[in-house]
């Protein structure tokens, strides 16, 4: 990146002290003065397919100064790879379709992920998070993050440990206004819920510490839990 980047910053499970070598991302952000050339893209989308799941999955963001200073938000970004996206890179890489990668795509999840680095993050490389990362305002990480749990929830049939733990950190954070990791939320949530929705915390808590193999959760309960959520969070909201 040469003179092009201005820091790099890690954030999500590692940055809290979370991380599960078994199930958790390396969520990184990176900060460049400048838009990416194309071939700058393919060789980052390279990189990425070689290193990440080695051992474990990247997701990272490449986002200008200008898209922050000042806030947009969405806030818009020049370069994304998460495992998700790997199919679709191959493609592109092999196709040629590369060669066309300009402009600058919006992610409202970058709120959140801007918000956790002002609050936890680390800054690995180059300007410190006080002065690269601005203040998020509250209304557009609400915003934020309240996407992520409509999406959390819609899925939570196929992935209920990423929903639950994800519900209870949006939870922790309408109720007490904490920004933290899905573990440290889920422990304060088998505190702060109802008796009968508990133990399908505490399921998942042990399923993500990779304590037990994961096991079915009772639908019935997942059904409780949702509607529990849902109703509280949006109260609060």
């Amino acid at each position: 990146m040469g003179d092009n980047l201005i820091g790099v910053y890690l954030h999500g499970s590692l940055a809290m002290g979370c991380f599960n070598p078994a199930r958790s991302d390396l969520d990184l952000l990176f900060l460049v003065q400048d838009d990416l050339s194309p071939a700058t893209g393919r060789d980052l989308a390279l990189l990425c397919l070689e290193l990440s799941a080695q051992p474990a999955p990247l997701e990272l963001s490449f986002v200008r100064r200008t898209a922050l200073f000042p806030w947009q938000y969405p806030t818009p970004y020049v370069f994304h790879f998460s495992e998700d996206w790997r199919e679709r890179f191959n493609h592109e890489l092999s196709s040629g379709a590369w060669q066309t990668w300009s402009g600058e795509p919006t992610d409202p999840d970058l709120a959140a992920h801007l918000m956790m680095i002002r609050q936890r993050g680390l800054c690995l490389l180059g300007e410190p998070i006080d002065s690269a990362i601005p203040d998020v305002p509250r209304a557009d990480y609400v915003d934020s993050i309240l996407r992520d749990f409509d999406w959390a929830l819609a899925g939570i049939n196929i992935n209920p440990v990423y929903a639950v733990l994800n519900c209870c950190r949006i939870l922790w954070y309408r109720v007490e206004g904490r920004v933290g990791s899905k573990e440290e939320a889920a422990v304060w949530a088998v505190s702060y819920l109802p008796d009968d929705l508990r133990p399908l915390v505490r399921q998942a808590i042990t399923i993500y510490r990779g304590s037990a193999a994961a096991a079915a959760f009772p639908p019935d309960r997942l059904t409780v839990f949702t509607d529990y959520v849902q109703d509280k969070v949006r109260q609060l909201a």
